[in-house]
């Protein structure tokens, strides 16, 4: 996946610190399984980072 796309998708949930609870969201039905772990990944060490 194209790492602009990755970004976009990231930048349509908001701001990294609002997007807790997307990691326990059901995915969006126009993003596909493999994006929507990609981006739960992506986020979840995003977060690690801002907490450090």
């Amino acid at each position: 996946m194209p790492k602009n796309r990755h970004r976009h998708l990231l930048e349509l949930y908001g701001e990294i610190t609002k997007l807790g609870a997307i990691l326990d969201a059901p995915r969006p039905k126009d993003i596909h399984p493999h994006e929507w772990v990609l981006m739960k990944d992506q986020i979840y060490y995003m977060r690690q980072i801002t907490e450090c």
